[in-house]
């Protein structure tokens, strides 16, 4: 999806903001700190393994800044799964799963469920935080949050240009063609669809990149 991203968002040798959420180990948020060399990368990931090897990865780059949090529509603490995935242990040494989540069904999958709490943000609290008052690009790839992250008075949709998020399908979300339903309702008041992976209505997972009016 960051590959789209870049081609609908287009070059820019600006000072963007670029709040990657679900940053896992870094590889899209690296990507962005290349394609947009004056850019301040925010890197924002929950599991504790994926965010050591995401601090390891990008240590060397002052641009990405990595934030140890969860983002879903609440402040505070929320109880977070991790699990545990060989083949993405094999791939990517030190972590424990793509698949981790707030929510229990991607652990079904996997040997040693865990939970454990975990600092979360809204993305207006996020913003206020470390004082990001405008985002240029907005990822999220946040294994089901993402449905929670969308409200009709979320301040950050006012000053966000692009926003490409994954909306997880059946097997992590019950409900999820009316949750993405809820997220195209809130998001076209303010932003255009310039890009989907597929159908609303698909079973799996969707990629879409909205874009401001």
């Amino acid at each position: 999806m960051e590959h789209k991203v870049r081609e609908i968002f287009g070059p820019s040798s600006e000072s963007l903001v670029v709040i990657d959420i679900g940053a896992f180990v870094g590889s899209v948020s690296q990507a962005f700190a290349d394609w947009y060399q004056n850019a301040t990368v925010y890197a924002v990931e929950a599991c504790p393994k994926n965010f050591n090897v995401l601090c390891k990865r990008t240590r060397d780059d002052k641009r990405i800044r990595t934030i140890h949090a969860a983002v879903c529509g609440r402040d505070g603490v929320v109880s977070f799964c991790t699990v545990s995935d060989p083949k993405c242990q094999k791939t990517h040494k030190g972590t424990s799963s793509r698949s981790n989540s707030i929510y229990k069904s991607p652990a079904k999958r996997f040997e040693g469920m865990r939970r454990v709490d975990i600092k979360s943000y809204t993305v207006d609290s996020l913003c206020a935080e470390f004082g990001i008052n405008h985002i240029n690009i907005l990822k999220i790839n946040s294994e089901g949050a993402e449905y929670s992250t969308f409200r009709k008075n979320s301040k950050f949709l006012r000053f966000t240009d692009l926003i490409a998020v994954q909306m997880h399908g059946r097997k992590l979300v019950k409900n999820y063609f009316q949750l993405r339903k809820d997220i195209r309702d809130v998001l076209k008041r303010r932003f255009n669809l310039a890009w989907t992976s597929g159908p609303i209505k698909s079973r799996g997972h969707i990629d879409q990149i909205w874009v401001r009016k």
